[in-house]
């Protein structure tokens, strides 16, 4: 095999699929935006109680966004699923990505007690099982069908131009922002308060840009950790005072600084790379 052949990614996905210019990046996220938030403001608007609906089906903007890219950069669909889509990866990255978040809520619960709440620790069983329902849920229409937007093309896409860190940082801006509609027209963010909210998705897009980049950039990866993190919720059993705002005020305060300290500690541990080797060829290989 020459040396000289051109680069193609694996599953004969051309390189421009991977590597876009601007306007593709752009194109990305002003459709990816424009399908979400065409579906969920006006739905929300006209008729809030169809939210639950209207959030599922907005939620799969992103995935629908990359899967046209795909086809604009030449490749595709099948091929780029079967690349970005990988079971087999170390146990460890699987541990990780379902872990963390519950560890993120072990601090949150501790946190809670210090402040004087009562952590219900009788309802811990009744919540382990609702947090593997929510889990299997968020996994396919909850959140986790984003994924295979935002980590399996920005992620990569912007990582043809930036570091791991840069790119993951990236993604979790625009991520954060896509859900702002939710804010205003979705009656279950009321309790969210924004100054926590967008520097812990911005965090926890770092951590899921390491894992996924440790795993084989695996899709699978990025949504096992989504769909914990989101699941976990279910585990802040602190009893009656659980809606109090004051309470769920602390609570975010605590998972912000967490999903923060985490991420930064990670990549003064891995660096910029985010322990990627600067001559990976995950994304590109000889053919």
């Amino acid at each position: 095999m020459s040396t000289n052949e051109p680069l193609t990614l694996r599953g004969n996905v051309p390189p421009t699929s991977l590597d876009p210019g601007i306007g593709r990046l752009c194109g990305f996220v002003a459709l990816t935006f424009a399908l979400t938030w065409g579906l969920w403001i006006p739905v929300l608007l006209a008729a809030p109680d169809a939210g639950p609906g209207a959030l599922v089906l907005g939620g799969f903007g992103p995935a629908v966004a990359a899967a046209v890219m795909v086809r604009l950069g030449g490749g595709t669909v099948w091929s780029w699923l079967r690349r970005i889509v990988v079971f087999r990866v170390p146990a460890s990255s699987y541990v990780a990505a379902v872990g963390i978040p519950l560890v993120f809520v072990v601090v949150q619960l501790a946190a809670a007690a210090a402040t004087g709440t009562v952590v219900v620790f009788g309802d811990l069983p009744v919540a382990l099982l609702g947090f593997v329902v929510v889990f299997i849920l968020v996994a396919l229409v909850g959140g986790g069908q984003e994924e295979f937007g935002w980590r399996g093309w920005l992620q990569p896409a912007l990582q043809e131009r930036w570091t791991p860190l840069g790119a993951g940082v990236a993604v979790g801006i625009v991520w954060a922002a896509w859900h702002a509609p939710l804010f205003w027209f979705y009656p279950a963010y009321e309790g969210v308060v924004a100054v926590f909210y967008v520097p812990t998705i911005v965090a926890l897009s770092v951590i899921i840009a390491l894992l996924w980049n440790r795993s084989r950039q695996s899709v699978v990866i990025a949504i096992a950790i989504h769909a914990s993190f989101n699941a976990s919720n279910e585990l802040f059993t602190v009893g009656e005072q659980a809606t109090s705002s004051d309470v769920q005020f602390v609570a975010q305060a605590v998972l912000a600084v967490a999903t923060v300290g985490v991420a930064v500690a990670l990549a003064v541990r891995y660096g910029r790379q985010l322990g990627r080797p600067v001559d990976d060829t995950t994304l590109l290989e000889q053919p």
